[in-house]
């Protein structure tokens, strides 16, 4: 008859471990995420260390404490935290707690015999003898530190041992199930205390189920479904996606000056959470003091302000790419720097020097604009161009140009992986070598056999591979800036007729070569060559002849670090095999899922796709093999009996 009654851990035997493996399961991986977030900053190279401190520096280093420490206490590492704690207290009560003496026990026939695993018959006879003895019910007088119910249940223990070592069947019942009495009863329980079954927490118990799967789980099931639809993939909101398309549709992409891009920006809906108390109105008068480098009442509010803007911009990037309009790119990110440097927007063109720490509005007046040519001036000089303080001031501006990350590019081609040259309807890749060096040097020439790379069958797999290598830019100079900005470029490339062919893609790894060295040249040894290269969405034209293009390097931090380029593309038929027509052989098209398919593709042939009834066509190849040569013994037997009869009637 079976016990419907179920058993209770009364005496927390089992519970903390089925707790601890719950736990474990949510806690490994979330502290797995917490690590790789708080490791996710890659190798950057050491950025320029300015002594400039704005006006509103103070504020500046607020508000970056108070990010850190926003950081720092996210809801998943607080969770992490009070997780890896429960985790050991969890530890700690399963290693204090006692096993209960009704527990299941292993029936070992050897250890309760007090036997090696090698005893003999005659050492298990012997042992057996003794203890029995001992432990008879009749001499329980004689041990008397037991009761004589121990002592007959030790003597029953012994008695089964002996048995299960010597007796046939008991020794096969030992054998089969474990133990001489044969199968026994196996209890399952419910790995909790049983006031909270079917004692006085039971509805608490149902409470907290009914509150958790019916409030709780659906309530963060939703606000992370409303997350995911108010926010792009871009990660800015969609009511500013949405007003940014909508703006560029109604004013056309040519006509959204500067200005305009500023406005579009204080009206995005991210500032209505962040500070909601403030108007459109009220956040563009921030972002103009900010690039006007005055100070406000509310310091904080405007830094809150500021420090979201690149992120707004980006977004809108990606949605101006849209519209294939190459000029558009470049005033977001104008823009998106101006706001990095606070560059008053009507003073872009002076950026170059007014992004330098310390610079003043007499760069506004000054008849040098560069930064090349601010750092051959005398201290003297370089401080009236500049407006600074003092000496030191000055020295640290000048010092703060030499170590501006300047690209110098050394090869820049079209090319298509495994071909001499770029045939018609193929796909094409763009490959710029580069060096990233201070201004201060010279970069020599490379000739283009020290630049080409070997094509080995991983690169011509995967083109892209061996791009965009090298740890992470450093951060920007920019100490009206309050959020650390790495330094990076945006690649666009465009026809003749402000028409975007492809872009914008990221550049922002790279080695950076003698950053702050002082000499003017250096050599070829020096040089750490960078590759950057893009597939292009679009097929190679196809018509033979030369088609230029216009490459664009948009630095999205610093004035004065863009480069353009006019990059030909030449059009031409691939070199036709020299090998006589009777030595080419009838060979099927590579396979789309080949190496040689890959390059196939590439270059804007056919591939043949894998047959999947390929065994079906052969067997109905056979079968009319078949058929036919049935046939044509019929037609030879017929004419057969058509001889055979002419030759009887020659004979009669």
């Amino acid at each position: 008859m079976s016990d419907s009654r179920y058993s209770y851990d009364e005496n927390a035997e089992v519970w903390p471990y089925f707790v601890l493996t719950l736990l474990s399961v949510v806690l490994i991986p979330a502290t797995l995420i917490a690590y790789s977030r708080f490791t996710s900053k890659k190798e950057t190279t050491d950025a320029y260390k300015s002594t400039f401190k704005p006006d509103n520096d103070a504020d500046i280093q607020k508000y970056r404490t108070k990010l850190k420490r926003s950081s720092l206490f996210t809801k998943l590492n607080v969770f992490v935290f009070f997780g890896w704690v429960a985790f050991a207290g969890l530890i700690y009560l399963i290693t204090i707690q006692e096993p209960s003496a009704d527990g299941a026990k292993i029936f070992d026939p050897y250890e309760l015999l007090g036997l090696s695993y090698s005893a003999s018959d005659k050492d298990i006879k012997s042992s057996y003898r003794k203890l029995s003895l001992k432990y008879h019910p009749d001499k329980v007088h004689e041990l008397g530190n037991f009761t004589r119910e121990e002592v007959e249940a030790r003597f029953v223990e012994i008695t089964k041992a002996y048995k299960a070592l010597t007796d046939e069947e008991i020794r096969e019942n030992y054998i089969k199930y474990g133990h001489p009495d044969g199968p026994q009863e196996t209890t399952h329980g419910i790995a909790l205390p049983k006031w909270m079954i079917e004692g006085t927490g039971s509805p608490v118990i149902v409470s907290l189920y009914a509150i958790f799967f019916g409030v709780v789980l659906p309530w963060f099931v939703g606000k992370w479904w409303g997350s995911i639809q108010e926010y792009t993939k871009n990660g800015i909101h969609r009511d500013t996606a949405g007003l940014f398309f909508e703006e560029i549709i109604k004013d056309q992409p040519v006509f959204i000056t500067h200005e305009k891009i500023v406005e579009f920006v204080s009206r995005a809906a991210e500032y209505k959470s962040l500070l909601p108390r403030l108007t459109p109105d009220d956040i563009l008068e921030l972002l103009n003091a900010h690039l006007e480098r005055k100070t406000v009442k509310n310091e904080l509010d405007k830094i809150t302000v500021v420090a979201r803007v690149p992120a707004i911009l980006d977004g809108f990037l990606d949605i101006a790419s849209a519209f294939k309009v190459p000029s558009l790119l470049t005033k977001i990110i104008e823009v998106r720097r101006a706001v990095i440097q606070a560059v008053p927007i009507k003073s872009l063109s002076s950026g170059e020097l007014y992004q330098l720490p310390g610079a003043t509005d007499a760069v506004f007046a000054a008849t040098v604009t560069r930064v090349s040519e601010l750092i051959k001036l005398p201290t003297a000089e370089a401080k009236k161009v500049l407006g600074t303080k003092d000496t030191a001031q000055t020295e640290n501006a000048v010092n703060a140009a030499k170590n501006l990350p300047k690209i110098t590019v050394l090869s820049s081609k079209f090319k298509v992986p495994g071909e001499e040259v770029v045939p018609p309807q193929s796909q094409v890749h763009l490959i710029v070598k580069f060096s990233i060096s201070s201004p201060a040097n010279t970069i020599p020439k490379f000739t283009e056999e020290s630049l080409e790379e070997e094509e080995t069958d991983a690169l011509l797999r995967n083109p892209l591979s061996n791009s965009n290598k090298g740890p992470k830019l450093p951060y920007t100079i920019a100490p009206y800036f309050p959020v650390p900005e790495h330094t990076s470029w945006e690649a666009i490339v465009s026809a003749p007729g402000d028409k975007l062919v492809d872009g914008p893609a990221a550049l922002t790894n790279g080695i950076i070569t003698n950053i702050t060295k002082e000499s003017k040249l250096v050599t070829q040894d020096d040089i750490k060559v960078n590759t950057f290269k893009l597939q292009l969405s679009m097929m190679s034209p196809q018509f033979l002849g030369s088609f230029n293009f216009d490459v664009q390097l948009l630095n999205k931090t610093y004035f004065g670090l863009d480069l353009s380029l006019k990059v030909p593309m030449v059009i031409a038929n691939p070199p036709e095999s020299t090998e006589p027509e009777e030595d080419v052989y009838d060979i099927p098209d590579a396979e789309e899922d080949s190496l040689a398919g890959t390059m196939a593709q590439m270059k804007g042939e056919k591939v043949s796709k894998k047959k999947e009834n390929e065994d079906e066509e052969e067997e109905e190849e056979e079968d009319l093999s078949d058929i036919d040569t049935d046939t044509d013994a019929e037609f030879e037997s017929d004419e057969d009996d058509a001889d055979f009869d002419e030759e009887e009637k020659k004979k009669k």
